[in-house]
């Protein structure tokens, strides 16, 4: 829970701007880096789905760390009523509803990172930047192999994908083991499973699961967690879209 100390004396809480990040908290991806590694079928899908319109951005922003607490974050999460621990300021143990929403809260152009955007944008592009031995992208992917980060999909049924107010139905692999970036199909799931590869893919026969990026070396996909589980080493990742200035 938040701790009792983040309670301000009085019983005001501050209520904050709806942009609670500064710009330099993400990483820039140009637009060219996202379209040309997703489908406009899936652009449209995640705009019919309300969690964010690519069709104008200009970047696509991606969190340089996991969520971390300040003066914005506790004061949202009193007015939410969410509830969450603290790991050297890292939000964690927090469901990824309760992610969702504080996400949101801190600012509405903010989103949980769905997992098409995960697999063929964000990891891909910080790997690439990893091979250019920049250091604050080095901090970053360690981060994100010692901590798991909470992603917005959900699966219902075995079958149908759910990212914000939009359903799919959509074939996944009923088991799990490795796979590349080429096995994906345009909403980030494997289509096949390797015997070695470059990430693994945890599954499960649960009838609502939600998807997190697992904390290892190889940044893994897990559907293994259910929307209301927390764990001290599961954080939330922050993506924000920056339109194009007209």
């Amino acid at each position: 829970m938040v701790s009792n100390s983040l309670v301000r004396q009085s019983n005001e809480v501050k209520v904050v701007s709806v942009n609670s990040f500064s710009d330099d908290f993400f990483y820039n991806i140009p637009r060219d880096f996202v379209f040309a590694n997703t489908s406009p079928v899936y652009r449209r899908f995640l705009r019919e789905a309300g969690l964010v319109d690519l069709s104008d951005c200009e970047f696509l922003g991606f969190g340089k760390t996991l969520l971390r607490e300040n003066d914005d974050v506790s004061n949202a999460a009193l007015r939410l009523k969410v509830n969450y621990e603290r790991d050297d300021r890292r939000i964690v143990v927090i469901s990824q509803d309760d992610s969702r929403k504080l996400v949101k809260e801190l600012d509405k152009d903010c989103f949980l990172v769905p997992v098409g955007l995960m697999y063929k944008v964000v990891i891909p592009y910080l790997k690439d930047l990893e091979e250019q031995n920049l250091s604050d992208v080095k901090e970053t992917l360690g981060e994100m192999r010692n901590y798991a980060g909470w992603l917005e999909d959900k699966v219902l049924d075995m079958n149908i994908l759910v990212v914000g107010g939009k359903s799919k139905k959509i074939g996944f692999i009923n088991k799990s083991g490795y796979f590349d970036n080429k096995d994906l199909n345009i909403y980030g799931y494997p289509t096949k499973i390797r015997n070695s590869g470059e990430y693994y893919f945890l599954n499960s026969n649960s009838n609502c699961r939600a998807a997190i990026r697992i904390r290892d070396s190889e940044l893994s996909l897990s559907l293994s967690w259910g929307p209301s589980d927390a764990s001290p080493d599961l954080g939330v990742h922050v993506a924000k879209i920056f339109s194009v200035k007209k």
